[in-house]
């Protein structure tokens, strides 16, 4: 390699070039991670009817609101603040003088949540990020010494950008550890829990978290393996299930990973 002139910045590296028009794989959608830098681009994703890149889309939202009854000066709780969609819209109604508590256990969403709030003009007085689950709620008002508040929202499951980054394990859409919990830092992984439980419990989880048909014989077939990844699992679902149309199949991936993921 030539060395450059005295006094010579170096160039930055090149970006990734991509095939196609746009970038396909979650960790090369730069735009689409950095919304506040490249709006445009976000615009157009949200124009077109998909959701942007390690983002969430809330639904209902009006019709939440509705429900809540809000008006200024109230206290409250989002017990699954997720990417904060709910949350902002919560904020701007209860002001001024409300305040609102906003749950969640995902260490790696719930910073960034903080931080896009915060940015919103939302400061420690009126939105206070807790790490918690849903679960601990009477823990959180007794920290605070809160006997009750005016509302409690929850909207419960996974959210976008659980599902679209490979990394945290949840969708057989793509490459990744096949983890799926919502705090990776504890509990047991999906592939912990499938190779640690037996048929019968497999059973029971299939048929009461997805409605399973062939629940027992798909327990058979992967109860107390060990798959590393999304990918061979669901190829793994697949290969227990010969002569099935591919529709019923991918029904079936999809139930398994609904269960295993509750």
């Amino acid at each position: 390699m030539s060395e450059l002139p005295t006094g010579e910045t170096p160039r930055p590296p090149r970006r990734k070039r991509y095939s196609g028009k746009n970038p396909r794989n979650f960790e090369d959608k730069y735009k689409e991670h950095a919304p506040e830098k490249y709006p445009e681009t976000v615009a157009k994703v949200l124009a077109s009817g998909k959701t942007p890149a390690g983002s969430h889309v809330p639904i209902m939202v009006e019709e939440s609101l509705k429900a809540l009854k809000l008006s200024p000066g109230m206290t409250g709780i989002d017990a699954t603040l997720g990417h904060g969609g709910h949350a902002l819209r919560i904020l701007e109604q209860i002001q001024p003088g409300g305040k609102l508590l906003g749950l969640d256990v995902d260490p790696i969403e719930q910073p960034r949540t903080e931080a896009r709030i915060r940015a919103a003009g939302f400061d420690e007085t009126t939105f206070e990020a807790v790490r918690s689950n849903y679960a601990g709620l009477t823990k959180v008002l007794a920290a605070r010494q809160l006997e009750g508040v005016d509302f409690i929202y929850a909207d419960l499951g996974c959210s976008s950008m659980q599902f679209d980054d490979p990394t945290r394990g949840f969708s057989f859409k793509h490459q990744g550890p096949l983890d799926m919990r919502m705090n990776p830092q504890r509990g047991l992984s999906a592939s912990e829990w499938i190779e640690r439980t037996k048929p019968e419990k497999f059973t029971i989880a299939l048929e009461e978290h997805a409605d399973e048909p062939r629940a027992g014989r798909l327990s058979e077939a992967l109860a107390g393996r060990v798959f590393k990844s999304t990918v061979e699992f669901a190829n793994a679902i697949r290969s227990s299930m010969p002569g099935l149309d591919p529709d019923t199949i991918d029904l079936t991936v999809r139930r398994v990973f609904q269960a295993v993921r509750i």
